[in-house]
């Protein structure tokens, strides 16, 4: 190869790669949607492009053209297009068997000197791809991701589905009745409330007498809606 030619080459590679950065499998500080990976970065002059995969979550995944990048000065580079995955109100139903879904979004090109970014797209919200503390020095060597928001405090599993759930509230919601069983129990235990309590209903009754009510009206109201339960 004539020198002219090797020079020209070594110039053209030079001006390629000073124009491109790419981040492999950046580390992520945290998530909100756990099922959710970052696994590369390419920052170019027109766009900054994340290559996003989506475990298979037993339901339906979309992207919202709100969603935005971060960067520690608070800058924002926002939404241009994407490949891959339906935009709101459109989804992807995930299929049995199907591992995961591979997309990319391209956004507005971040600054040559960029360490690290947010990625937005609805903040606080544990379903969202919101990506926090995406550090372009570290690579992510886990496919654990730490919960940025407190519900998120787990991978989705079949124990965030209804039944599962409403398994999960039961014991607890038996122990709620408890307590309130026994502080019921203890007050009515205290000198004198059973009497108070009796003098209370039989103001009520004739109250309800007094205001027109037949004996057999003013007991049923009594019985459907006792003094104990007023107010509560």
């Amino acid at each position: 190869m004539k020198k002219p030619h090797l020079i020209l080459l070594i110039l053209l590679i030079t001006s390629i790669t000073s124009f491109a950065q790419v981040i492999i499998n950046p580390y992520v500080e945290t998530v909100d949607d756990q099922l959710c990976y970052i696994t590369k970065i390419e920052i170019t002059d027109k766009f900054t492009i994340v290559n996003f995969e989506h475990k298979n979550n037993q339901g339906w995944v979309r992207l919202g053209t709100k969603i935005y990048i971060e960067t520690p000065d608070h800058t924002k580079y926002e939404y241009i297009k994407s490949e891959g995955i339906p935009v709101a109100p459109e989804k992807h139903e995930f299929k049995e068997g199907e591992e995961s879904l591979k997309f990319k979004v391209f956004f507005k090109p971040l600054p040559k000197n960029t360490k690290s970014i947010n990625i937005i797209e609805n903040a606080g919200d544990r379903y969202s791809f919101n990506f926090y503390g995406v550090d372009f020095e570290k690579t992510r060597t886990s496919d654990f991701q730490r919960p940025h928001t407190p519900i998120a405090q787990a991978p989705l599993s079949k124990s965030d589905f209804p039944g599962a759930m409403l398994n999960s509230i039961g014991p607890a919601y038996n122990m709620l009745m408890k307590a309130i069983l026994n502080t019921s129990l203890e007050f009515y235990n205290e000198p004198g409330k059973l009497a108070e309590l009796a003098k209370l209903n039989k103001n009520y009754f004739e109250a309800l007498r007094k205001e027109g009510f037949t004996k057999k009206q003013a007991l049923k109201i009594m019985t459907s809606s006792p003094l104990s339960k007023i107010g509560k």
